[in-house]
């Protein structure tokens, strides 16, 4: 039989899972490439012609990563002794990078800031030291955002909250894996509801948005399909048909997030997305039950590069591109200012990975579990066990 994923990929000090790093490269590459050539009219970076194939179903890299998230998160969460070494080694995955991200692009702003674009929602006021400390606090949702991607961020954030808590609460983890599955079922289907009923009735326009916000509600079946599909690594094919249950419900929200930037109901821009985001999902369920991609000369060692990068070039390619084809465009055109801003973010990326990502994670971990294990001494024990 082949291996578990599970082996290879995720335990500290083994040999990292180059499939599972080519699939972040997808993701990331999806997203820079929404982000350089659909997000945006290309008439607000000053060219004239627009690129004759805009990646418009680009936006679908966030959640894949958000169902890598979830097979790799599950797996830590029952590998912990304690529930806060978990949440100790999520915020020193996440926020060295993620306050040094925010520091420095809101210093960047200060130099050569960004255009504001409110008729294109984007931008439409200029961040302050006072929006900057909401972001260092994961607070962007109630403040302006430094930088547009953080969004995801914070997703990932009540993500782990979210599933430590339920692991406090029930320490089984197959009883909690259940609780987890039907929990983000009933609450997707809940949003979808409410977003369809909230087209003509703004009462439920407002549930939706509040079931977004609050309980990442129709972000949960692509964390539970990442979930799920760590247990199907281990062998355990019962759980195919929630798996099943989680894709329909995960491209009903692809397809309802397309709907709202769609002028046709059924057109390639709501129709693209769902397809893509089902091959994915397939793709990856197979990696989950053993399959690997074969080795291609170049490709994959190019591909699993940006797939070790590629959670630093998210933190900087909006605001880091969008300058560069701000600046470039009227003087080089959009293609070459477009290649520029691809091959140049990425390049910062490496930089910022190796000054900031990697460097501070083991004091970051310290610094955190130090203060969660005081926090922990108060409470009863029980609570902060691992997962049987």
């Amino acid at each position: 039989m082949p291996a578990s994923p599970l082996q290879n990929a995720l335990p500290s000090g083994t040999e990292r899972d180059v499939t599972l790093d080519i699939f972040r490269a997808v993701a990331i590459l999806l997203v820079i490439l929404y982000q350089y050539t659909a997000r945006l009219p290309v008439t607000a970076f000053g060219a004239t012609e627009p690129l004759a194939l805009p990646i418009v179903f680009g936006w679908i890299g966030v959640y894949f990563f958000f169902i890598l998230s979830g097979f790799c998160i599950f797996y830590t969460l029952e590998r912990s002794p304690t529930i806060w070494r978990f949440f100790a080694k999520r915020f020193s995955r996440i926020y060295p990078a993620f306050a040094a991200a925010a520091i420095l692009l809101f210093a960047l702003d200060q130099v050569v800031p960004l255009p504001l674009l409110p008729q294109f929602d984007f931008r439409p006021v200029a961040p302050d030291g006072i929006d900057l400390l909401g972001n260092l606090l994961f607070l962007g949702g109630l403040f302006e955002w430094v930088n547009g991607s953080f969004w995801s961020i914070t997703v990932e954030l009540q993500f782990y909250a979210l599933i430590g808590f339920c692991a406090m609460a029930i320490k089984h983890s197959g009883q909690m894996l259940q609780f987890f599955h039907r929990a983000s079922l009933i609450l997707a289907i809940c949003w979808l509801a409410a977003f369809w009923l909230g087209l003509a009735f703004d009462p439920a326009a407002k549930a939706a948005t509040a079931l977004r916000l609050v309980l990442i509600a129709p972000y949960l079946p692509f964390f539970a399909l990442g979930v799920l599909g760590a247990q199907l690594a281990k062998g355990r094919w019962y759980l195919s048909r929630a798996f099943k249950q989680q894709i329909l419900v995960a491209s009903l929200v692809v397809f309802s997030q397309a709907v709202e930037t769609s002028p046709y109901l059924f057109g390639p821009e709501t129709l693209m997305p769902v397809l893509i985001t089902f091959w994915l999902i397939v793709l990856f369920r197979s990696y989950a039950e053993g399959w690997r991609l074969p080795y291609i000369p170049l490709v994959t060692p190019s591909l699993t590069q940006i797939g070790l990068v590629s959670y630093s070039w998210y933190l900087l390619h909006e605001n880091l591109g969008y300058l560069l084809l701000n600046a470039l465009t009227p003087q080089v055109g959009y293609a070459a200012s477009l290649m520029i801003a691809i091959v140049t973010t990425g390049a910062a990326a490496f930089i910022f990975s190796w000054a900031f990502e990697w460097r501070f994670r083991k004091a970051a971990e310290w610094f955190a579990e130090s203060i969660l294990t005081r926090i922990a001494a108060l409470l009863p024990k029980k609570i902060g066990e691992g997962m049987a």
